[in-house]
């Protein structure tokens, strides 16, 4: 039979369970930033009126504001 105290036994429990809560904390904050990224994957902002937009067509997006045709360029927030 393995002999252990339990304040030994309640380290060991706080720390697996204090770990497990860390990693599950991490795996959401991972899942929620590719969720944002992959809502930013169709926005478009113009270039002359800076009106943000989304757009999923397969053409040169058009402003929905001013009408002026912008690039597809990479949507990023700080």
């Amino acid at each position: 039979m393995i002999r252990i105290s339990l304040t030994t036994l309640l380290i060991v429990y706080v720390l697996f369970f204090g770990g497990l809560l860390c990693c599950a904390w991490l795996i959401h904050r991972w899942r929620l930033r590719l969720s944002k990224k992959h809502d930013l994957t169709h926005r478009v902002r113009c270039n002359l009126c800076g009106c943000e937009f989304e757009d999923q067509t397969a053409t040169l997006p058009v402003c929905i504001r001013c009408g002026a045709i912008n690039e597809r360029l990479p949507l990023e927030r700080l």
